[in-house]
């Protein structure tokens, strides 16, 4: 029996006509139940529809899909750092804490204007965006050590030239390691055949300190100071000796004021040995206008 065929003008005018259910409700439409024989249009590309053009044309030559081509990277020159990691003197983390020191210990560690002659600075200081250029500059400790053979290969490997950066604080910071670490009893000697490497004034500071802690005798310090271009004063004054309620000094005393401080008692140098400090004598307190305190009752043990 053949199928009934539906008849779709019939189905919609009865749905328009007829009357609302409830306020403002459409009637429902439904669907309309498929129809035999009915085949729904599928949606065709041009290129299934003509066939591959090649195909038809078979004189037109295929185009090969060009293959991608990696084009590559520009290979970037090697830092100053990079070649001086890879000669293996220092690396990276080492070089970055400080000077350089020479890894075949040709040259002394101490003074340490010496044993460290060089550094190495990132230019624009070392903390930086990830994106800043690396840019470094050889500093010279200090300005005598660009004679150096350390330093003259830290130039060859890195392609740097080291200079003196004076404006800088880790310029004049060679200066007083070499003052500090030769003004004593032993090296004193050393320190007047290299005054190329510090400078007169870190000497009377060295000095000063040296002869409080008892590293520098008095004697040798009034040999010292002369030898190096630092006359004698032709008078004894104190004006920096400040003591403490506990007889320690407030502040150092420079060269000369030290050396007479000592000489004339008014001050006790400390021992090295047994880590004892500069202490203020009852002269040296009654030279400043002040009564020495009185001593610290000793203590009794109760048994």
């Amino acid at each position: 029996m053949p199928a009934a065929q539906f008849d779709h003008a019939a189905y919609i005018a009865e749905a328009v006509s007829a009357p609302y259910q409830t306020k403002r409700r459409l009637p429902v439409v439904r669907a309309a139940p498929p129809v035999a024989g009915y085949v729904r249009p599928v949606q065709r590309s041009l290129f299934e529809l003509c066939g591959d053009p090649h195909s038809i044309q078979p004189g037109i030559p295929r185009l090969a899909k060009p293959e991608p081509v990696e084009e590559p990277e520009p290979a970037e020159e090697p830092s100053a750092m990079d070649r001086l990691v890879a000669s293996g003197i220092a690396n990276e983390y080492i070089a970055s804490l400080g000077a350089l020191m020479d890894p075949d210990n040709r040259a002394p560690y101490s003074p340490r204007s010496i044993g460290f002659p060089v550094t190495v600075h990132r230019v624009g200081g070392p903390f930086q965006p990830p994106t800043a250029p690396r840019i470094w500059e050889l500093h010279l400790s200090t300005p005598a050590c660009g004679d150096i053979p350390f330093v003259r290969r830290v130039e060859e490997v890195t392609g740097l030239t080291a200079g003196w950066v004076p404006d800088r604080g880790r310029g004049s910071l060679g200066q007083w390691h070499h003052a500090v670490d030769l003004a004593t009893d032993s090296d004193w000697e050393r320190l007047v055949s290299s005054m190329e490497h510090t400078t007169p004034r870190d000497v009377s500071r060295a000095v000063g300190l040296h002869v409080l802690s008892g590293s520098l005798s008095a004697a040798h310090a009034c040999r010292l100071l002369p030898d190096v271009g630092i006359e004698e004063p032709k008078e004894r004054a104190f004006p920096n000796l400040r003591p403490n309620s506990d007889g320690s000094l407030m502040t150092g005393l420079d060269g000369w004021e030290a050396v007479y401080a000592v000489e004339d008692g008014l001050i006790v140098p400390g021992n090295p040995k047994r880590s004892t400090f500069a202490r203020v004598t009852d002269a040296g307190w009654r030279s400043v206008g002040k009564e020495p305190p009185a001593p610290a009752p000793k203590k009794v043990k109760v048994s």
